[in-house]
């Protein structure tokens, strides 16, 4: 989608209306897309390579006001509850970070202070259990906190 994310339109969506039955079918299958969409108010979350018996499926629960979610993504979604959660100012920091951007750049990128970057920095790395740049980026990546790049 070329201006808006999943997580974006579910939002939208269920602001517009709470009540909204959403199904996401994406490609992306990390724990934190499924996450924050579910979060967001979707009521299931299937994978585009699913196969058509279990789109049907996937259709008629979310139509019925159940939730759905296969038991690959629903295992997922129990490992990521257990998970340290990251604020979304960490979540903004963090592709930056894997994309080898320095503090400064960072900050230029988001347009706050190079000293805020590096207590967000260290806030990050904490919660992931790393002691470097490079280590945080491979355990973020192992979480599905990123997408491959």
């Amino acid at each position: 989608m070329p201006v808006l994310d999943g997580f974006e339109v579910v939002k939208r969506l269920i602001a517009t209306d709470p009540d909204a039955r959403i199904l996401v079918m994406t490609t992306y299958g990390t724990d934190e897309d499924i996450w924050r969409c579910l979060r967001a108010g979707a009521k299931g979350y299937l994978l585009k390579d699913a196969l058509q018996p279990e789109i049907i499926n996937a259709i008629r629960t979310v139509a019925r006001g159940e939730s759905f979610t296969t038991p690959l993504l629903a295992t997922q979604l129990v490992r990521r509850s257990h998970a340290v959660e990251l604020t979304p100012r960490e979540l903004d920091v963090l592709p930056l970070l894997a994309e080898g951007k320095t503090n400064k750049e960072i900050a230029a990128a988001l347009n706050i202070g190079e000293g805020t970057i590096k207590t967000h920095l260290k806030s990050l790395l904490a919660k992931l259990g790393a002691t470097t740049r490079t280590e945080g980026v491979r355990q973020a990546q192992a979480r599905g906190l990123l997408r491959p790049i």
